[in-house]
């Protein structure tokens, strides 16, 4: 009788100690829950605050295109010039916070990728200036990809803005799209890619270019050739991180003086799968 009393309360004592644990676990969890909410809403407002200060941004830029218009031998020149990078700098961090904050928040949608890019042509040519030459090669029909268009839209500006700063002297970007058949010997394009038919997007300029050590770096977060204060190194890498959200693959060609070549592939929708 002894012997099961001491059990029972062993037998209690341990009860009433996961019971504390659980409780615990309990108090944790909901601490974490309210953080986690807290964060959530302190995230949307950073969002909104900077869609608001990249909005502003966009009106300085257009105001000092304006005022070198106006005053193209003004003495003031050189500072509009400086006026105009820091801003075009600034601008391009914010795209690329905002690429960050969007990537826990998907909204796939099959769309035409003609209909995207061609949707963009102003605001790229404006973003690459007038010693830039913007070729946009479509091909029709292109048929449907599901993706998210958002993402796609900032993928294309990424690497327009990439390809601007390789041309500072000027130069070409050549934007062409193509519908493509993958075979299970897809070269360097990626060891887990499926065969299939593909919508390709090429993104190619009249650069620099690139040596091969650092063609495989490109994609590295913080990885950048820019002196310090004029490049962020995400560019690229976010580029590389929303492609792969949308199931997506990149081939980079690329050579020392003979410019850069980015190809995207995206799964080409089925008619019997388009929604």
């Amino acid at each position: 009788m002894v012997v099961q009393d001491v059990k029972s309360r062993t037998a209690m004592v341990r009860m009433q100690a996961e019971l504390c644990h659980m409780q615990s676990e309990v108090v944790r969890l909901t601490a974490e829950v309210c953080t986690a909410r807290k964060m959530e809403t302190f995230g949307r407002c950073a969002v909104a605050a900077v869609h608001d200060v990249n909005n502003l941004l966009g009106v300085i830029i257009a105001l000092i295109e304006v005022s070198r218009e106006l005053n193209p031998t003004s003495i003031l020149s050189k500072n509009l010039n400086e006026m105009d990078l820091a801003a075009r700098r600034s601008a391009d961090l914010l795209r690329h916070l905002l690429a960050s904050s969007k990537q826990q928040m998907r909204r796939d949608k099959d769309l035409d990728l003609n209909v995207v890019i061609e949707g963009m042509t102003d605001i790229l040519q404006r973003t690459i200036g007038e010693k830039i030459r913007l070729l946009y090669t479509p091909v029709i029909p292109l048929g449907r990809i599901q993706v998210d268009s958002e993402q796609i839209e900032q993928i294309m500006m990424n690497l327009v803005v990439n390809a601007r700063d390789a041309m500072p002297h000027g130069g070409e970007i050549n934007i062409k799209t193509s519908v493509v058949q993958l075979d299970k010997d897809c070269g360097d394009l990626s060891t887990n890619s499926c065969p299939g038919e593909y919508v390709m997007l090429s993104v190619a300029d009249t650069g620099q270019g690139m040596k091969e050590e650092v063609r495989c770096e490109i994609f590295k977060p913080f990885f950048t050739t820019k002196a310090p204060g004029r490049g962020t190194g995400l560019g690229l890498s976010i580029v590389s991180a929303l492609v792969q959200q949308n199931q997506g693959y990149i081939r980079v060609y690329s050579k020392p003086g003979r410019g850069t070549t980015f190809e995207l592939y995206f799964p080409r929708l089925c008619e019997t799968t388009l929604s």
